[in-house]
């Protein structure tokens, strides 16, 4: 049985320019994390994912179901 993906706030955003930082995890084990900016009213921000521990980036997600989409990438 697999263990349930589960998303929780690491660093909220201090400023406009730190992004909120979610670490991603399978159970108790950081597979992933990802983050995001504040969209601006001039400015857009996608959702980034990137591989725990590595740093190694995994995509940016656009659109309604951004945040899913970058969940279940980091947590691939």
């Amino acid at each position: 049985m697999s263990k349930a993906v589960t998303v929780e706030l690491y660093k909220k955003a201090t400023g406009r320019n730190v992004p909120n930082e979610y670490l991603v995890k399978r159970g108790d084990v950081v597979v992933g994390v990802i983050y995001k900016y504040a969209n601006t009213k001039t400015e857009q921000f996608p959702w980034t994912a990137i591989k725990a521990y590595t740093g190694e980036l995994i995509g940016h997600y656009w659109g309604p179901n951004a945040k899913m989409m970058a969940v279940m990438a980091a947590s691939g």
